[in-house]
């Protein structure tokens, strides 16, 4: 990214977007907070923020955001609700959680949000002890974002997976890493990245961090000056 972009005024989403490519979450996250007080009309950077914030796993924080995005749409959207659930899974509050999946499973945007949709049933059976029920439900949903062809979502649902199965003491949690571990690499998506390094080994973690920075360095940016945006270089 241009210098120049990132010191432009009121440049939050670039100079958000710039740190988390570079894995500066923190960073980021600091960002993304005036980037949404800047547009306090907009649910894009609160849900940037929900996001963030379940990355460095201050789930109380993910949840407020997105239910602040939820708030400022005028029409019902299941992403925000999908993550407002995977905060709460994440913080034990259970109750409901699995009536509501259910009932987003049989809205008309269900197959949108399969993949989304999938990956909470795989943290809710976890979060209730079912090892064999998550691993599963997380192996499908990994399977329904490769069948849409979102490299990005099939990377995330596999590091989540991942972190899934260490965090609740899967047998099967070392065998996960390496199941997951190559579709996270050929992704080298940022937040996949941050996920799977805090879970693995020195050497696995040299690897990634080799993977982020190729990532970084072949991607090129544009600067659209009049809108303040910065959009991929095809």
């Amino acid at each position: 990214v241009e210098e120049r972009a990132l010191e432009t005024p009121l440049s939050f989403e670039a100079k958000s977007n710039f740190s988390y490519r570079q894995l500066r979450m923190d960073d980021a996250i600091e960002q993304a907070k005036l980037w949404a007080i800047d547009e306090p009309f907009a649910s894009r950077p609160l849900s940037s923020l929900a996001y963030l914030f379940c990355l460095v796993e201050d789930f109380e924080q993910a949840q407020l955001a997105a239910e602040k995005a939820e708030a400022l749409e005028d029409h019902q959207t299941s992403s925000h609700r999908l993550n407002v659930l995977f905060a709460k899974i994440q913080q034990g509050k259970l109750e409901g959680v699995a009536e509501e999946l259910m009932g987003l499973g049989k809205t008309e945007a269900a197959r949108d949000n399969a993949a989304h949709i999938l990956a909470n049933v795989g943290a809710l059976l976890y979060a209730m002890g079912d090892r064999e029920g998550g691993r599963d439900a997380y192996r499908k949903a990994i399977g329904a974002a490769k069948l849409k062809g979102d490299r990005r979502l099939e990377s995330l649902a596999s590091a989540y997976f991942a972190r899934a199965a260490h965090l609740h003491d899967d047998s099967s949690a070392h065998a996960v890493m390496k199941e997951v571990s190559s579709v996270i690499e050929a992704s080298a998506d940022p937040g996949a990245v941050f996920l799977l390094r805090r879970l693995a080994d020195s050497e696995a973690r040299k690897r990634l961090d080799s993977v982020a920075k190729k990532m970084v360095s072949r991607r090129e940016w544009i600067w659209d000056a009049a809108t303040n945006t910065l959009r991929p270089k095809t």
